[in-house]
């Protein structure tokens, strides 16, 4: 999602818990990546929501989405929001890692 800020920004939540991302486009082609991001979050949002077997389909899930993140702070000129992107790509790992315990 684009926002007036120049930002691309995802919200969600899951078991109790709400997440935001909010990356800054700094390149011409990161807003593609940023909407990517966006289809995958609501790919696994439609996951979360059906009966197994969805455990490699997240796991796929995970990996575009770190895909996504390491285009995104190769492209980023600014130091802290590499620093998130290298945030979010952790988190995305840990997201994976719970994936694997799903079925």
């Amino acid at each position: 999602m684009k926002s007036m800020t120049g930002y691309g920004s995802a919200k969600g939540s899951y078991d109790d818990t709400n997440w935001v991302w909010e990356v800054r486009a700094v390149k011409a082609d990161a807003p593609e990546g940023l909407d990517r991001l966006d289809a995958y979050i609501k790919q696994a949002k439609i996951l979360l929501k059906q009966s197994p077997p969805i455990k490699l389909k997240l796991n796929f899930l995970s990996q575009k989405n770190i895909r996504e993140f390491n285009m995104l702070c190769c492209k980023s000129t600014d130091i802290a929001l590499t620093r998130i992107g290298l945030k979010m790509k952790s988190l995305i790992e840990q997201c994976r890692e719970q994936a694997a315990n799903v079925e």
